[in-house]
């Protein structure tokens, strides 16, 4: 049996909580937060034995769509999990994410299925508040991890066991960060809805990696174009074909390059945006820039494309400023993945989660 706590407000068993035969009688589902009643009600119709969920792809592999999971899937995905991070009923779980995604469902699920005593607060970029006790084990959002080292949350975050990192990409200096100021593991997460949260970590810390170790149960491949393929029971042993170009280093591990469909094809030169923004962050933060950037490409008549830098700012650098990012970047590229060209937005396209759409951030910036 599982205690649920609902922030630091209220509290109900799974036992209880399966034993309610309406949604509207779950007790305090009208009293708290709509992300913690979300959750709760998900919790609910788990434990009643509801077999599919519908729920909506963020376009990992395609267009955003919606897709039913099924029971077995989400079973299979959270024991790989539970296995791989030794969980069990002595462990606590956080849930600091919306329970709309997959990634906030699969929290409870863990959880239930572990029997750990599940905290669910809503989502913020401070998960510590409102919480009635330090849970064991999270899942974050980079946002969230680097909030909390801002706010010198090291101490807290180094009492659990360990914490999970996705919805998005853990940029350098936040990996750089989490290596200095954290001695729990720390993995950051590759998957997507389709194959039902992540299927492979990557160790942060300790002894960091710089690759993924794809979990039980899973098989990998590529396809033609380099792109990654996965099969196993949480895609019921279908091939599930992403676009996310990778190069397999070992047993069951991978490297992650970019996106097939963000590649920059330059004078005949396929540039990665992802590999010339890793190496631009640094260097940016050094020049004080604080806000969200990305590596994109303009139409060229002699290169076909040109690389180009886009800032998420209002205020313009000036001339000097770009020229120095320009030439710092110039000293640790090829002269082909070198931005062209700094443009400005003042606001990127994004998903209902908050991810950069790069191809309409693209687009708006065209005009």
């Amino acid at each position: 049996m599982s205690i649920i706590y609902l922030e630091n407000q209220y509290q109900i068993s799974s036992e209880t909580l399966e034993q309610i035969s309406q949604a509207e009688s779950i007790p305090h589902i009208n009293e708290v937060k709509e992300s913690l009643a979300d959750a709760l009600k998900f919790a609910w119709q788990w434990l009643r034995g509801d077999t599919t969920f519908e729920q909506a792809t963020s376009g990992s592999t395609g267009s955003p769509k919606k897709i039913i999971i099924h029971r077995d899937q989400i079973v299979a995905s959270a024991q790989a999990t539970i296995q791989a991070l030794g969980l069990d009923e002595s462990n606590s779980s956080l849930l600091c994410l919306s329970a709309r995604y997959v990634g906030g469902k699969m929290m409870v699920v863990r959880s239930l299925l572990a029997n750990m005593d599940l905290v669910i607060v809503r989502p913020a970029s401070n998960p510590l508040l409102y919480l009635p006790f330090l849970p064991k084990f999270a899942a974050m959002v980079p946002l969230q991890v680097q909030t909390l080292l801002d706010k010198k949350e090291a101490a807290a975050l180094n009492q659990m066991k360990a914490i999970i990192i996705g919805g998005a990409p853990v940029s350098n200096s936040l990996e750089t960060q989490i290596t200095h100021e954290l001695t729990i593991p720390v993995y950051s997460t590759y998957g997507m809805t389709e194959t039902v949260s992540h299927i492979a970590l990557k160790k942060l810390t300790p002894h960091h990696q710089n690759f993924y170790q794809v979990l039980a149960g899973n098989q990998i491949a590529i396809d033609e174009r380099n792109c990654l393929k996965i099969k196993g029971k949480v895609t019921r042993d279908t091939w599930v074909v992403t676009n996310d170009l990778v190069e397999i280093v070992g047993d069951r591990q991978f490297r992650w390059l970019g996106r097939y469909d963000s590649v920059i094809n330059s004078g005949g030169v396929k540039v990665f945006p992802e590999e010339v923004e890793r190496v631009l962050e640094p260097i940016l933060r050094q020049a004080n820039f604080s806000g969200r950037f990305l590596v994109s490409s303009l139409p060229d008549r002699k290169l076909g494309e040109r690389v180009i830098l886009i800032l998420e700012s209002r205020l313009l650098l000036d001339n000097s400023q770009e020229k120095r990012i320009l030439d710092e970047v110039q000293q640790q590229l090829a002269p082909y993945q070198v931005p062209k060209s700094i443009h400005y937005l003042p606001q990127f396209a994004e998903t209902p989660t908050g991810k950069v759409q790069r191809s309409q951030t693209q687009q708006w910036l065209q005009g």
